[in-house]
């Protein structure tokens, strides 16, 4: 064997370092850098703001340069490829693993937020990967198994990484390949078809952070004999359906900073073991169903921030035993736990300094809580409904003052007294004071600062002051008097809400002008008068508006037409005239809520209100609208569909005339759908598609002159709880279908020509009032005192007019009751005149003068 040449391994070296160079001399491989334009070609980049895509910028030699690429400066080779954000849409269905499998030492791959709808989910073989998220891509389908093979894996985020039910995932067992994982995120997954999602998860030994928000949970190992989760830093299970209790293994999480358990089904008590989660700093377990109580042991987590508890059915007193040592906490929300209490001395100060407390809905009075005093950083501050009474403390004025940015809401309360001259010199952004007992004028300067204000239900009196910033106001309900023309000041009114008060005067016309920008607008029960301004129709963004029982005039429909956004229109009990416009159906397409009530609106009701398909309400009684009640008015789907809920930007009192009386409801989702046409001069047939209203829990037609029958099907009705159709010139036999409708309480048929029996049985059997038939003489039977056996029958001419007369049955017992009454008394009289002698003289001398006298003539 010949001796190896001494030179030949430098030279080899120099050759590769040549060879190197000669590849890379441009910056990047060119295997990589066309692997790299494959990818761009994937995607759409000619569409709006293609040109600015980051993408867009790869053009050139050196791929190394390029926006989103990173690469190794020794080797050149791409390690990184981060397009975080840039909001591209792929065009291919296999674009990554087809594209990029040239890059073989990546190291991180960010596509978050991008668009890979029409591809499916890659099959990535970068054995060096130890970054990857596909968040935000929403890939159509494709298979999660391959992850397994990218064992060196430290980052795993693949929220919304699939379309909803583009795949059907039903195990993560893939998991096991990645021993090194620290961070996982499967948030908005469906796991739902996962029996056992715990099991590779617990494999993770090495994982600090887990997040499963939204995955459709529904199981968790309520204990567990091994939890190797040592090393968990963050747990969020936000959103799911868990109903069980809280897992022991939890407390043994000991390395736990972040507990997000918000809204995940949640049962039963907290354990006092929660105590040795020392290391915790977030604490979020709201809006559950967690009750007993709020373990003390809570005191020993001393790195607190945050504490989230609201919204549970926690129970018990909390003491200063549970503050003493959280002297971190910032946050304590504790409202909406009805069943609970808090109970501080007045001369308790503190140990911590907080920048938000919820408190709402808790038991705090019935004095205001002294130890807020301290609490001079506060920039939120909830305790509504918290059984405080009497006047507010002036320090709190003060804090309020100190504080930056602050929102305070003290409504539901019994606080008296009356508020200061001037808010001015406060910092408040929301003050929410509705539902006490304040009484006085109201502040005549508000902070710049100040946002919304709410002082409705309390007993505030005097005139409406110049309030230039607001954006949202509420003073319902109060005894507020006068002008309202000092809202032209107003330019950002977004909400305004001065129902149930006692101003009077025109509706300014500056109202449309200055406050271009409002949604709601609400000035119902109020002393109103003149002609609403014709502004009205520059407020194209408004989704409410409450004019109702005032005594405005005018034609206030025929502003609306660009009023596009609207959901709810009340402008009952006015001076109101003018038509309902054809134009309803296709410009007002969101409207829910329709009340036209006691006005002189005429008319035919156009066809086009069938467009309406949102539409729940329809009330237009005791109006002048003429002609038949549109055919089609069976296609509104709203009403025909149990789905339908009505959802308002502010909640308004919703007013449904309903089984003989005016009804309220608060913005409820299980509101009755209703159409009132009552008292109009409405003629012709009730239409047949009145039955394809399914939804429909209250109908009223009454006070017109409807006339035909009652359409069989009137059964369609099948959640109708208030039918009136009384009044009318109705005829015909009641239709058996009306016994079908089971939640029917309240019917009224009275003043009409209806006959025949009253059909029975099922629900009519309840309703048992007469007067629901009172007035209609050709009807029988029970709830009546009429009998059938007795009743006239009514039939058609072949004109159509109707004739009346008894059943053959009775012809035939009046006939023979008349023959035998002649019988009986023929054969009585010539008994008598056989057996009196006296009375038959006196008969036939009688007979024998009128003779006489006839002949004598």
């Amino acid at each position: 064997m010949q001796p190896s040449n001494p030179l030949l391994p430098p030279l080899l070296l120099c050759l590769l370092v040549t060879l190197r160079h000669a590849t890379a001399a441009d910056g990047c491989l060119a295997a990589e850098r066309e692997a790299l334009l494959g990818f761009k070609a994937g995607f759409n980049l000619t569409g709006d703001g293609g040109g600015s895509n980051p993408m867009s910028l790869w053009q050139g030699q050196d791929c190394c340069g390029w926006p989103g690429v990173a690469c190794r400066n020794a080797t050149g080779r791409v390690v990184a490829l981060d397009l975080h954000g840039w909001e591209l849409q792929a065009t291919g269905r296999r674009t990554i693993s087809s594209s990029l499998l040239a890059l073989t030492q990546l190291r991180r791959l960010d596509l978050a937020g991008n668009d890979f709808s029409s591809s499916r989910f890659p099959e990535l073989s970068f054995r060096k990967l130890r970054y990857l998220d596909l968040s935000f891509t929403a890939f159509s389908g494709g298979r999660l198994d391959p992850l397994a093979n990218l064992s060196s894996l430290h980052y795993v985020d693949l929220t919304e990484a699939l379309s909803p039910g583009s795949y059907r995932i039903d195990h993560l067992r893939w998991l096991s390949g990645l021993p090194d994982l620290t961070h996982l995120d499967l948030s908005a997954l469906d796991l739902a078809n996962v029996s056992d999602w715990f099991s590779p998860v617990n494999s993770l030994n090495r994982l600090e952070a887990l997040y499963l928000e939204e995955c459709n949970l529904s199981t968790i190992p309520i204990s567990s004999a091994t939890v190797n989760l040592s090393s968990l830093v963050v747990l969020d299970l936000y959103n799911n359906s868990i109903a069980t209790g809280l897992p022991d293994w939890l407390w043994n999480l000991t390395s736990l900073v972040h507990l997000n358990l918000f809204q995940s089904g949640f049962a039963g008590p907290v354990s006092e073991a929660i105590g040795d989660l020392t290391s915790l700093e977030s604490l979020d377990l709201r809006y559950n169903s967690l009750n007993g109580s709020i373990p003390s042991s809570i005191s020993k987590l001393t790195g607190l921030v945050e504490m989230f508890l609201h919204a549970n059915d926690f129970g018990g007193v909390v003491s200063e035993a549970h503050f003493s040592n959280l002297t971190n906490l910032e946050y304590l929300w504790l409202s909406w736990n009805d069943r609970l209490s808090v109970s501080l001395r007045r001369s308790w100060e503190p140990p911590f300094q907080l920048t938000e407390v919820g408190l709402g809905g808790v038991l705090v009075g019935p004095q205001f809580p002294a130890w807020l005093k301290s609490q001079t950083g506060i920039r939120r501050l909830d305790l509504w409904g918290s059984g405080i009474e009497g006047a507010l403390p002036e320090w709190l004025w003060h804090n309020v003052s100190s504080a930056v940015n602050i929102s305070v809401d003290l409504s539901g309360n019994r606080i008296t007294g009356k508020l200061p001259p001037s808010l001015e010199f406060t910092k408040l952004t929301e003050l929410i004071l509705g539902s006490n007992l304040l009484e006085g004028p109201l502040p005549t300067e508000l902070p710049a600062s100040l946002g919304s204000l709410s002082l409705d239900n309390n007993s505030f009196s005097g005139r409406l002051p110049p309030w230039p910033y607001l954006n949202a106001l509420s003073l319902e309900n109060n005894k507020l008097e006068g002008s309202i023309s000092s809202l032209c000041q107003s330019t950002s009114l977004q909400l305004l809400v001065l129902s149930n008060n006692k101003f009077t005067g025109q509706i300014p016309h500056c109202l449309g002008e200055s406050s271009r920008g409002l949604q709601s607008l609400n000035l119902g029960n109020n002393g109103f008068s003149g002609t609403i301004p014709s502004s009205i129709r520059f407020l194209t963004g408004l989704t409410d508006l409450e004019l109702s029982n005032n005594g405005v005039s005018g034609e206030p429909l025929l502003l609306l037409e660009n009023c596009t956004m609207l959901s709810y229109v009340d402008l009952a009990e006015n001076r109101f005239t003018g038509i309902i416009p054809h134009w309803i159906g296709d410009n007002l397409p969101a409207l829910i809520y329709l009340r036209l009530r006691s006005n002189m609106f005429s008319g035919q009701i156009p066809t086009e209100l069938a467009k309406l398909q949102s539409l729940q309400i329809l009330d237009l009684a005791s109006n002048n609208f003429s002609g038949a009640i549109p055919a089609n008015i069976g296609n509104i789907s709203a009403m025909a569909s149990s789905q339908a809920t009505i959802f308002l930007l502010h909640p308004i009192d919703l007013h449904v005339y309903s089984k003989g009386q005016d009804m309220y409801y608060r913005q409820s989702p299980d509101l009755v759908n209703s159409l009132d046409l009552s008292s109009n001069s409405l003629v012709g047939d009730i239409p047949e598609g009145i039955g394809d209203l399914a939804s429909l829990g209250s109908l009223n037609l009454s006070r017109n002159r409807l006339t035909g029958k009652i359409p069989q099907s009137i059964g369609g009705l099948a959640l109708i709880e208030s039918l009136d159709l009384s009044m009318n010139l109705l005829s015909g036999n009641i239709p058996e279908s009306l016994s079908s409708l089971t939640f029917l309480s309240y019917l009224n048929l009275s003043y009409n020509n209806l006959s025949g029996e009253i059909p029975s049985g099922h629900q009519l059997q309840t309703l048992e009032d007469p007067s629901i038939y009172m007035n209609n003489p050709y009807l029988c039977g029970p709830p009546i005192s009429k009998s059938c056996s007795s009743n006239v029958t009514v039939t058609e001419t072949e004109n159509g007019e109707k004739e009346y007369g008894k059943n053959n049955s009775d012809l035939v017992w009046q006939c023979i009751s008349t023959i035998l009454g002649f019988v009986m008394g023929f054969w009585i009289f010539c008994g008598v005149i056989f057996f009196k002698d006296r009375w038959r003289h006196a008969y036939f001398s009688g007979i024998d003068k009128l003779f006489d006298g006839i002949f004598r003539q």
